[in-house]
């Protein structure tokens, strides 16, 4: 994520992650892993997350892999239709 000022490394943070289109909410704990000044002047921060539940990784995981099915069948979808 993107934040306007830098995060120290090692630092904690309590993070809510909402899943769209779902409106799925968790709130995660963080550990800041980079912090690297980005084009836009913002800061580009980059964490881990920090004792998972094994049910939000369930979540995240299923969030993700339904996101990438998506995308590949807008692929699909997109290749049928060119000549």
């Amino acid at each position: 994520f993107t934040n306007r000022k830098p995060i120290g490394l090692d630092t904690c943070l309590a993070i809510k992650l909402v899943l769209l289109p779902s409106y799925i909410g968790l709130l995660l704990l963080g550990r800041v892993v980079n912090c690297n000044e980005h084009i836009s002047g913002n800061y580009l921060i980059n964490l881990v997350f920090e004792r998972l539940a094994e049910t939000d990784r369930q979540l995240i995981a299923r969030h993700v892999l339904q996101f990438q099915a998506k995308e590949r069948r807008s692929g699909i979808n997109q290749q049928t239709k060119e000549p």
